[in-house]
């Protein structure tokens, strides 16, 4: 077997791990090398000290347009403060762009409200104009899906017994370009099935009486569920084999069509830990011995789960014959 990006070295058992017990030697790996929480705790830990990077500018643009809009929601367009689905008053007073890194690299802040953190120092703010907030907008999710593949690199590299060397950096920069492409990629198939949709959702509330809300979830949002669960192991297939945007979603979409119970727990697991762990955490980080408490442990189950994901990928592939990066 060659040895390279992947997880693990040597001979592998015939029949791969199941999920839990996939899960347990992620956690045993961390339990070894726990520096490899640095991570999510270096986020969270900004997300909690560092600067404030408020979209401001753009939030008062946002609420002017939705107090124009007929479609709007009367009290979000009206900017009450916690009412309607959306409050750009709100999001301007307490919004941080750092958030976006959250979205690809696991923190446990992104998810709770941090006005009820413990203070050991006034938070300073970042106001950008409205210029300059948009290039730093797309800035923050470059330096967001570069952090994820540098995170995912490393723990694959340390779980297969490869050196931390100049080397992490060239395929942590590889990867990071490829998963760009992925998103961009996506984000055009979206876009360009999102224009048809809503052209038969319209003809169909006009000409049927169908109410275009009711076509969108019986539709749109099981195909969206579907296609989440079918690329959820894009950037492990990234990471283990060096695909590219084209091919790594259908690397991951074949393992789930090969293994659909096993990787739908291993993804259940991951989805509770995401919405589960801020309800538990939220009562205990308004505290700071809670809050010192709770980081790590979220940076830990965070990274085992991440590790797992890898794991799983790679125990099932190597099976079925997918050449590994070498």
């Amino acid at each position: 077997m060659q040895r390279g990006a992947g997880v693990g070295s040597g001979a592998r058992p015939a029949k791969a791990p199941g999920v839990f017990e996939t899960i347990a030697a992620a956690a045993s790996t961390l339990l070894v090398r726990p520096w490899l929480l640095l991570v999510p705790l270096a986020l969270d830990l900004w997300l909690w000290l560092g600067p404030r990077l408020s979209p401001a500018a753009v939030a008062e643009p946002i609420g002017r347009w939705l107090t124009r809009s007929e479609a709007a929601v009367p009290a979000a367009a009206a900017g009450e403060p916690g009412a309607g689905w959306f409050s750009p008053q709100d999001w301007g007073a307490t919004g941080d762009l750092a958030d976006l890194v959250g979205a690809f690299v696991p923190a446990l802040l992104t998810s709770i409200d941090r006005a009820t953190l413990p203070e050991l120092w006034p938070r300073p703010v970042v106001v950008p104009d409205p210029g300059p907030l948009a290039a730093l907008a797309l800035g923050v999710i470059v330096l967001g899906v570069g952090g994820l593949m540098a995170f995912l690199t490393m723990l694959a590299r340390v779980a297969g017994d490869e050196p931390l060397d100049r080397g992490l950096l060239r395929r942590a920069g590889a990867a990071t370009l490829r998963y760009l492409g992925f998103l961009g990629l996506a984000l055009v198939v979206a876009v360009a099935l999102a224009i048809p949709a809503g052209i038969a959702f319209a003809l169909a509330e006009l000409l049927l009486g169908v109410p275009a809300g009711l076509s969108l979830g019986l539709t749109v949002l099981p195909a969206a569920l579907a296609a989440s669960v079918l690329l959820a192991f894009t950037a492990e297939a990234i990471v283990l084999t060096g695909a590219g945007p084209l091919r790594a979603p259908l690397l991951s979409a074949r393992l789930v069509r090969r293994h659909p119970w096993p990787a739908l727990g291993l993804l259940l697991v991951v989805q509770t830990f995401v919405f589960g762990l801020p309800l538990v955490a939220g009562p205990l980080v308004e505290t700071l011995p809670g809050l010192l408490l709770a980081l790590p442990a979220a940076a830990f189950v965070a990274t085992a789960l991440a590790l797992a994901k890898l794991r799983f990928f790679a125990d099932r592939t190597e099976a079925s014959g997918v050449r590994r990066q070498a």
